[in-house]
């Protein structure tokens, strides 16, 4: 009796195969509720065997699909999308951001927001980086970890292995969490994303070693950086206050590691703000996919654009958004916005679509596609119903502000992250965090 149940499962086996096409292959059937492209992929540029391949995405790309003017999903920092409070108004909670404040050299400052496993921001004038469960639709639940900190009710500033000064933007990349602390002078590196709180950097970036704060200009230091980003396997830094970019070809593996490459200097030691097509002036977030790159040239108020990855010291970029060429700036409206001028505090890309964050029009700006001139207008804005709307908090977008926020206002947003159709916004002068999707 078994050696006969045996037998009809292989022969019911052999004829779902046979159905399936004998072994060979499957026919493909796309989903009709997923009409997204499928988007070539580059090369592997994957630094080590550990895991998925740094700055590369497995099957199609999610593209953004946000319209003009869209209501964000969910909020973070806020009870409800009406709250801008500082820490709520109140102490430091679970619950609270404060990232508003605006004054003397800490206008560089972003506030960083970056997603994987986790929701992760950085909060900074509470000296920490919180987490977060990623946000589903109303989402009213508080941070479950704090890095920088002993608990979610501190918020003290220090210089160490685990403490944070003023740190202004995080990654989330391959298992691994990558941390710009501004006023300490360098990026801490976690090889493992932090479990709990007051988590100890296993490599600093920019220092010697984890009790040193010293700003300078060699290749292997930084000067109050306000941007970072990993991809294809690069670490790159946007070291503001020294008018430059550091690029690291590879994640260093010790500490105090010299930089591969220099943008906007000709080399080490200088620190020059220029308005050309290889000088920057305060440059305060960095995008690449290991191909391309992109670089918030903040005081130039412009975004430049290499298609192809720089390979030698001050080489110049190819296109640049925001102004007319490499030199001239557009000139300001007398009063509202202007289509024509944008103020380029962070960036993020997909690779196919580019978004700006445009702090001075409190909005957020959406090409869908890579650019191939200069000067080309966004495609979509967020945070104003047209390209020519500039006010704060203004939801009736009468050119006034009201008098608090709603969930599709913006008020000095200063860092933007993709991952896949969700966008997350840093909206620091509201003191929060909102997700669009």
């Amino acid at each position: 009796m078994q050696a006969a149940n045996q037998i009809l499962v292989i022969v019911a086996l052999l004829a779902m195969l046979g159905a399936c096409g004998g072994g060979g292959k499957a026919e493909f059937v796309p989903l009709e509720h997923n009409p997204l492209p499928d988007v070539p992929r580059g090369p592997d540029l994957s630094d080590d065997g550990n895991g998925p391949p740094s700055g590369t995405r497995t099957g199609p790309l999610e593209l953004l699909r946000l319209s003009n003017f869209e209501r964000a999903i969910a909020v973070k920092g806020q009870a409800d999308f009406t709250g801008n409070q500082a820490n709520r108004g109140g102490g430091v909670t679970r619950d609270s951001l404060y990232l508003s404040e605006w004054f003397g050299n800490n206008a560089y400052y972003q506030a960083g927001v970056t997603a994987g496993d986790f929701l992760w921001v950085c909060d900074k004038y509470n000296n920490r980086i919180l987490r977060y469960i990623l946000p589903t639709p109303g989402d009213t639940r508080g941070a479950n970890l704090a890095v920088g900190q002993l608990n979610l009710n501190s918020a003290v500033a220090g210089t160490s292995d685990w403490r944070l000064d003023r740190p202004s933007d995080a990654v989330a990349d391959n298992g691994r969490l990558y941390v710009c602390d501004t006023d300490n002078n360098r990026v801490l590196i976690f090889l493992t994303e932090p479990s709990g709180n007051a988590a100890t950097a296993h490599l600093v970036v920019g220092q010697p070693d984890m009790v040193s704060n010293t700003p300078g200009t060699a290749a292997e230091q930084l000067n109050r950086p306000a941007g970072i980003h990993v991809g294809g396997g690069k670490l790159l830094v946007a070291d503001t206050s020294n008018h430059r970019v550091l690029v690291w070809d590879r994640i260093p593996t010790t500490n105090g590691t010299k930089a591969d490459l220099i943008l906007g200097q000709p080399g080490e030691l200088w620190r020059v703000p220029a308005r050309t097509a290889s000088g920057l002036d305060s440059p305060v977030a960095v995008w690449t996919d290991g191909q391309k790159l992109l670089v918030a040239d903040a005081h130039n108020g412009r975004l430049m654009v290499w298609n192809t990855f720089p390979t030698k010291n001050g080489q110049a970029a190819n296109l640049v958004l925001g102004a007319p060429n490499f030199i001239d700036v557009p000139t300001r409206a007398p009063s509202g916005a202007n289509p024509d001028v944008i103020g380029v505090w962070d960036v993020d890309s997909n690779g196919t679509q580019i978004v700006v964050a445009d702090p001075g029009f409190h909005r957020v700006l959406i090409w869908n596609a890579w650019p191939t001139t200069n000067h080309e207008p966004p495609d979509v804005v967020l945070g104003q119903s047209t390209l020519f709307a500039g006010a704060p908090n203004d939801d009736d977008q009468d050119g006034a502000a009201d008098n608090g926020p709603s969930d599709r206002t913006l008020y000095r947003p200063r860092s933007v992250h993709i991952d896949g159709k969700r966008l997350y916004v840093s909206d620091v002068g509201n003191n929060r965090v909102l997700v669009f999707e």
